[in-house]
């Protein structure tokens, strides 16, 4: 008997730590923190990150969005990827600018439980998602070393506002990047645009994202606390956390009150917020 009422307890404690918590949210956002996939159903789910399926997988579960890592191929297509060798998960090997997308369209997610699936052009994506307008999608820009860098950004910011004006999504992207460079060509064509910048630390994020009038800052869960978020805001700041990989590290970023959740656990943290 006692262990019978030992397996009941246990379960409801499991049963509540996945369900809908209350949580006493303050941001940017209206007090509610916008849900998004990492790449989608994040890492290692049976779909790959970047992937259409995974992408489609983690919208249609009801997630306000997702983040995507996007890179330009030689020929100035951007797809989907997050590696910066093609020999991460695929059958494909070097770096993705060094290719045109022909080539790349050819290969395959080889490494397992990801056989067979294919890497998409952020175009292909964009083309198979329902009601597109209803979602947003924060850009993860990944610059790569080239020869000519400045040439490259250019081309690279080009081919980013002709694909975001062409599915008229400049109010429904987050464009993050490492580069300050990249960020300042793009604000100088497009002011508009929600730009990101992605630190090495919160003070030196917080101090690019106030100098350049950007709208946030994308950042670790490890890397920033609930005051730091705090004095982002109230310098009207947004910002972006990831690296939530467990159900412990949703519950952790929600208390610390950002405006987006980038997760691999987009089931628990619907849970949580829904």
């Amino acid at each position: 008997m006692l262990k019978i009422t030992t397996l009941i307890i246990t379960s409801i404690c499991l049963l509540a730590s996945c369900t809908k918590q209350d949580f006493e949210i303050r941001n940017l956002n209206g007090n509610n923190i916008k849900a998004f996939g990492h790449g989608g159903m994040g890492h290692d789910h049976t779909y790959p990150m970047n992937s259409l399926e995974s992408v489609l997988k983690c919208l249609n579960l009801g997630m306000d969005g997702t983040e995507i890592d996007v890179q330009m191929t030689k020929d100035s297509v951007l797809i989907a990827y997050h590696g910066e060798e093609l020999s991460y998960r695929t059958n494909l090997e070097g770096l993705v600018h060094e290719f045109n997308w022909s080539e790349i369209e050819k290969g395959l997610y080889m490494e397992s439980p990801f056989l067979g699936y294919k890497i998409s052009s952020l175009e292909q994506m964009f083309s198979q998602i329902e009601n597109l307008n209803d979602y947003e999608f924060s850009l993860d820009v990944k610059i790569y070393p080239a020869a000519d860098v400045d040439g490259y950004i250019n081309t690279y910011i080009s081919a980013l506002i002709n694909l975001v004006e062409k599915f008229d999504l400049s109010s429904h992207v987050y464009i993050e990047s490492q580069h300050p460079e990249f960020l300042a060509r793009l604000q100088s064509q497009k002011p508009d645009y929600k730009l990101f910048t992605y630190p090495s630390s919160f003070e030196t994020g917080l101090q690019t994202a106030v100098e350049m009038g950007l709208y946030g800052i994308s950042i670790a869960n490890e890397d920033v606390s609930k005051e730091q978020v705090e004095t982002a805001h109230k310098q009207q700041i947004r910002v972006m956390i990831w690296q939530l990989r467990s159900i412990a590290s949703n519950k952790e970023a929600i208390l610390k009150n950002p405006d987006i959740m980038q997760t691999d656990k987009v089931n628990d943290l619907l849970r949580l917020l829904n």
